[in-house]
């Protein structure tokens, strides 16, 4: 803990250094070994009231070692939780020894005496107990104890002040803590600089932890970095850490802060330090609060008035260049620096005048550090274009704000100068969508020319992914995977089944036996190795003990294979080989019984071989019909994707190729029109046509031509440049799409090297290669280093295929997306023109669509931009998304 007595930190932490050092010296010079304990316990105060703390304390001394275990018996009549652990080491003539107390906080519950029965200590092999105690309760409260929240796990006698733990401490001690203001009193709004100062004039063994003040009713914001500098306080040297906020009250009264907190870790010596004979300070110091009074801005309040509230403003205005023809740009620049509140604000209102066209650029804010408060930077550009020659003059930019130092409400002001605007350009009155005609004739320059009509034109089909087929080709191999798997299991399990063995190998042993049987001379012999043959073939084909066959078994034998004739005289042959061996029948019939019964076992074996290879033949032919209908499925699909087109569509787009290369815009974009019209979905027709649109100013419906391009050829580089300058030359391009982060802008160039179909056969390749390496290694039964190798390296190529084919789906065919068609649409709260216009979207903004009612489409630009326009004016880059309104 850090000490409020003054300077006795730095002498206590190096006594407890050099007693932890001798502690660990002799633990491992001479380790403590079990001896003697005795033990010893009492509480204090040993009289208390209902409600009342006691605290109990148990003391163990011997030659424990290192710990000590403590088995406390239920209290009756209180309850009972652990504090804290002391513990000191002695040395004496090499021997070591130890005493531990521990003490627990009672609470008294109720009326009668508390009695603490024996208390049994455990060190080693060695134990000791406690004589019981009691605590007389009596019935009124006794207050010379102190509860835990005040001494922690200490005893304070009496006549010692409380340390006041969680307090700031005060200079002179080791460690103190403040929080201040720079001012006691302003306005709603005005810059507070708020200060958390750690001062330390000996350095602490850990570093604390930094709770910030709760600043309920203000805007915060940290200034800078943490300072850290010396500085003598009341003739005493400290190390200070200052901490500064930014505070901007949004309300009148008295705003209090709340305070700050500098929290210190226990660290290792503290259990064995833990004495109640010495005071140590608090762990964590608090700060006090602050109370900030805040005022109501006076009244009355100007028109105009922007809400700023400052000590410090600086607003600043330019436009260049001077002179300029018309149609042709000029950039105005404005710059507001304040010390105020600057994210509230509502910004800088430029207004152009009459026959002066506006379009948005950037706009930027920043805060930093400057002169030690907190200073805001408010810029933004606009581009201007006027319409018509003469001499321009904008009004200048004006900001009515509070001065907090003045008490009164100011102006500021910034001119911008006149421009001379010359007529040498050509009016452009009649522009479409506000774009310049010198515009549109740098874009003719600019843009890539369009590209010649191709052999086949692909005509719109069932798309391959996700078409039915394409899942059937994805789903197929994993099925003749775990058809295989189960197929080469049941092989396996064959080869282990003794009875397996014994069937396959039945035919073999019988043709064995039969021929022995037909070189024996002995009449007896022979018939005994015919019937053996007989019987054995019959219990091999069963699984059946030999000596368990006989007459019936190879009727059942025969019966279940559907030669039941075969069966019975086969019985017959065993009959008479029975009677040939007890002399019953001729011996010259028994080249007979062989001949006839190796006849008879042939027949059963080609039976029961037929009845096998019929089932693995059905199985083969329907897995090769699924991977025939498969494989067939996919050249089909791709082939119904881009047919070729009817010689009329390329005879059309080839003379709107000529319309365009004459100038005839007008009738290029109708000729591939009209190839649109039948049905052809090829990227050159679309390039085309968004070019022929763009020349003519029609950039919405040139970016929805090109983005339907660029979703059937991604890689087409002419189609990414038109589509970049088209985009960068609309009136909302602070709302059209931003730029992604680096990493992910490079994983979407990944993904956009293919097309949907590209990826989608991808993934089928893929899978297919995946099951095939695994049903071959399956077949060899033993995978190698390599082979594992060369697997996780298809699955990964897999997973990745398929996380692509993912993307491409969401952006193809997930993401519904339109272009804005007209000059101006007002987006209103709801579909109908009754609803109020929340905002306008301009020519060539690309948007979401989120549904359709009657004849609105509800659009989205992102977060809380939304809103419903006239489905005529907007055209989806997707025909079956939206209705098209062109």
């Amino acid at each position: 803990m850090v000490s409020h007595n003054g300077n006795g930190l730095c002498a206590d932490r190096g006594i407890r250094l050099v007693a932890g050092l001798l502690l660990l010296v002799t633990a491992f010079v001479r380790p403590g070994t079990a001896g003697a304990l005795t033990c010893s316990a009492s509480v204090e105060p040993a009289q208390a009231a209902p409600g009342e703390v006691v605290v109990l304390t148990v003391t163990v001394e011997g030659e424990f070692g290192w710990s000590a275990d403590f088995q406390v018996p239920p209290v009756a009549g209180a309850d009972i939780a652990s504090g804290g652990t002391s513990q000191s080491v002695s040395v004496a003539n090499g021997i070591t020894s130890a005493s531990m107390s521990r003490t627990w906080y009672l609470t008294i519950v109720g009326s009668k005496d508390v009695r603490v029965d024996p208390i049994t200590v455990s060190a080693g092999k060695e134990k000791c107990r406690t004589e019981p105690l009691t605590i007389k309760v009596s019935g009124q409260r006794n207050n010379t104890s102190l509860p835990p929240a005040v001494t922690g796990n200490r005893i304070q006698p009496q006549s010692a002040a409380p340390a006041q733990a969680g307090g700031p401490g005060r200079p002179g001690d080791d460690i103190f803590v403040t929080l201040t203001t720079d001012r006691d009193e302003v306005y709603v709004g005005q810059q507070v600089i708020l200060t958390f100062g750690y001062y330390w004039g000996v350095r602490p063994w850990n570093n604390p932890t930094y709770t910030q003040p709760r600043t309920e009713g203000f805007w915060s914001e940290r200034l800078g970095t943490d300072r850290n500098f010396s500085r003598v306080v009341d003739g005493r040297s400290y190390s200070v850490t200052e901490v500064r906020y930014a505070l901007f009250p949004t309300r009148s009264g008295d705003m209090v802060i709340e305070p700050a907190e500098l929290r210190f870790p226990q660290d290792m010596f503290d259990g064995f330090f833990n004495s109640s004979r010495r005071r140590r300070g608090p762990r964590v110091f608090r700060t006090n609060s602050v109370t900030v009074k805040v005022k109501e801005l006076p009244e009355p309040r100007p028109e105009g008035f922007s809400g700023l509230v400052a000590t410090d403003l600086d607003l600043r205005a330019s436009i260049s260049p001077d002179s300029v023809g018309t149609g042709d740009p000029l950039t105005l620049k404005a710059t507001l620096i304040a010390d105020g509140f600057l994210k509230g604000f509502a910004g800088l209102k430029v207004t152009a005048p009459e026959g002066v066209q506006i379009h948005d650029g950037t706009e930027d804010f920043h805060s930093e550090p400057a002169r030690g408060r907190l200073a805001s930077r408010m810029s933004l550009e606009k581009i201007l274009v006027p319409k018509r020659a003469g001499e321009l003059k904008l009004p200048a930019l004006e900001v009515v704000w509070f001065d907090a130092s003045a008490d009164s409400y100011r102006t500021a002001r910034s001119g911008f100068g006149s421009v001379t605007v010359a007529g040498e350009d050509l009016d452009v009155e009649g522009a479409p969508s506000g774009f310049l005609r010198t515009g549109l004739q740098r874009m003719g320059q600019d843009l890539a020319f369009i590209h010649p009509v191709p052999r086949h034109l692909r005509r719109a089909g069932s798309a391959l992914v996700p078409g039915p087929v394409w899942w059937v080709l994805l789903v197929l191999p994993l099925v003749l995977l775990g058809g295989w798997k189960v197929t080469l299991g049941k092989l396996v399990a064959a080869g282990r089944d003794p009875f397996h063995r014994r069937r396959k190998q039945a035919w073999i042993q019988a043709q064995r036996l039969l021929a022995e049987a037909g070189e024996t001379a002995d009449p007896s012999a022979a018939c005994t190795l015919l019937a053996n043959a007989v019987r054995g073939f019959a219990a091999d084909c069963l699984g059946l003990p030999a000596g368990q066959a006989g007459a019936v078994a190879v009727r059942d034998l025969a019966a279940g294979l559907g030669l039941a004739e075969v069966g019975d005289q086969l019985a017959d042959i065993l009959t008479s080989c029975d009677q040939v061996r007890f002399g019953g029948l001729d011996a010259e019939r028994v080249p007979d019984l062989v001949s006839r019964t190796a006849g008879h076992l042939q027949s059963l074996e080609d039976r029961r071989r037929r009845t096998g290879s019929h089932r693995s033949a059905t199985a083969l032919l329907v897995a090769g019909l699924i991977c025939g209908a498969g494989w067939c499925g996919l050249p089909m699909v791709v082939r119904a994707e881009a047919p070729p087109a009817v010689p009329v569509a390329e005879q059309l787009v080839a003379q709107g190729n000529q319309a365009f290369t004459a100038g005839d815009l007008t009738g290029a974009e109708d000729l591939y029109r009209q190839a649109v019209a039948q049905g052809v979905d090829d990227p050159v027709l679309y390039f085309n046509l968004g070019n022929a649109q763009a020349r003519q100013g029609h950039l919405g419906e040139a970016v929805a031509n090109y983005l339907r391009a660029r979703r059937l050829a991604p890689r087409d580089k002419d189609i990414r440049r038109n589509l970049e300058f088209v985009r960068s030359s609309i009136r909302d391009l602070e709302l059209s799409s931003g730029s992604l982060p680096l990493f992910i802008s490079q994983l979407a160039g990944l993904v956009d090297l293919m097309t949907l179909a590209g990826w989608g056969v991808t993934v089928l390749v893929l899978i297919w290669v995946a099951c095939l390496m695994t049903a071959w290694f399956l077949w060899r039964g033993r995978w190698r280093a390599r082979q594992r190798r060369l697997l996780v390296s298809v699955g990964v190529a897999l997973v990745l295929a398929a996380a692509a084919t993912g993307w491409r789906w969401y952006q193809d065919v997930g993401r519904h997306q339109g272009v804005i068609v007209v000059e101006a649409a007002s987006v209103r709260s709801g579909p109908a023109s009754g609803f109020p216009v929340l905002f306008e979207v301009h020519d060539g903004l690309t948007v979401h669509l989120n549904g359709t009612q009657h004849d609105w489409v509800r659009i989205s630009l992102g977060g809380d931009w939304t809103g419903w326009v006239p489905s005529a004016q907007i055209v989806a880059v997707n025909p079956q998304d939206a209705p098209q309104g062109r």
